[in-house]
């Protein structure tokens, strides 16, 4: 199965010297009041990885436009055992999210960085006092296009078998487009459910004007009258148009057969913040990991430029023919 694939795939690469010097697309870098991050680059596209504070991703832009939310008032933040923030930016975790116990070293702590080979380094985490967990993050971008690979391993350092899942929380930038493809054959009636208002998980949400499906496709067009949505997709991908005119595309695998451990049982959710950012939530499975074990799940990310329609009606048959381009 392509879940496992990825993870003997990646265990061969980390399995090798880590380069000390720069390769072709790579240096280290200061960004955002952070020293030692390392950037990849090709012609067109720029990506920072910061491993002071949780292991993100600081900048994904095209021809210099970063995608991603990064709130300056967290600049250079780093933890110090006590004080926390919820970081900006291109966040990775681990979950499922109201059953993982707090993980501060995970989430808030500092992680080593490493170049790898041309366009290409991972992040690794400390061990978490908490889970006996360890993140590895595994990057590569593309020789000339905006694809960038990103992997996440969640490693098992104790003795007994763990299960979590891998939690993609991505900030991408406020006040754009965000669209999902639903299934068909979902258990929700209306193949997407509402968190909220408070501890709620409303399964047949009215009607409102800033959330719509056509085509099959949900469309969040503008702040929804609950932030946060779940959706079980069977299409493997996500999209986001910004008012900036780009487009970020994030390609994931779905198992059907397989349990997820959300409450509401989903693969993928959004949390859209008024105007002032977007969460896009690709979920993996809820698996367990025995002793000494690892767990791999892989999501490619895409940016290109795209015409924000200001009509806000985007035409699904174009950015279907799109997203098929950008993957060839």
């Amino acid at each position: 199965m392509i879940f496992l694939k990825y993870a003997t795939c990646i265990s061969i690469m980390l399995g090798s010297t880590p380069v000390l010097g720069n390769l072709p697309g790579t240096r280290i870098v200061e960004q955002n009041g952070y020293q030692g991050c390392v950037e990849l680059s090709n012609e067109r596209v720029r990506v920072v990885l910061e491993p002071n504070c949780g292991g993100r991703v600081l900048v994904y832009a095209l021809d210099g436009k970063n995608i991603l939310y990064v709130d300056p008032n967290q600049d250079g933040w780093t933890y110090d055992g006590i004080h926390r923030i919820d970081p900006s930016g291109g966040r990775f975790d681990i979950g499922p999210e109201h059953t993982t116990p707090k993980h501060d070293a995970l989430w808030l702590g500092k992680w080593t960085a490493e170049i790898t080979g041309p366009r290409s380094a991972r992040m690794v985490s400390q061990k978490d006092p908490n889970l006996g967990i360890q993140l590895i993050r595994a990057f590569s971008l593309a020789f000339k296009s905006s694809h960038l690979r990103c992997t996440q391993i969640i490693k098992n350092l104790t003795e007994e078998p763990k299960r979590y899942c891998h939690w993609s929380r991505t900030l991408a930038i406020g006040g754009g487009i965000c669209l999902v493809p639903l299934n068909a054959q979902s258990r929700f009636p209306k193949g997407y459910l509402l968190y909220g208002p408070g501890d709620t998980m409303n399964f047949k949400p009215k009607e409102e004007p800033n959330i719509r499906v056509r085509d099959g496709i949900l469309e969040i067009i503008g702040t929804p009258s609950q932030a946060k949505l779940a959706i079980d997709s069977d299409q493997n991908w996500m999209a986001y148009i910004t008012r900036e005119d780009q487009l970020l595309l994030k390609r994931f695998p779905t198992h059907p057969g397989r349990v997820y451990g959300e409450m509401a049982g989903n693969n993928a959710s959004i949390w859209y913040f008024k105007n002032r950012c977007c969460e896009i939530e690709p979920i993996g499975p809820w698996d367990s990991i025995d002793p000494g074990k690892s767990l791999a799940f892989r999501e490619s990310w895409w940016l290109v430029d795209y015409a924000y329609p200001q009509d806000r009606r985007v035409d699904l048959a174009e950015l279907k023919k799109r997203i098929e381009e950008m993957q060839r």
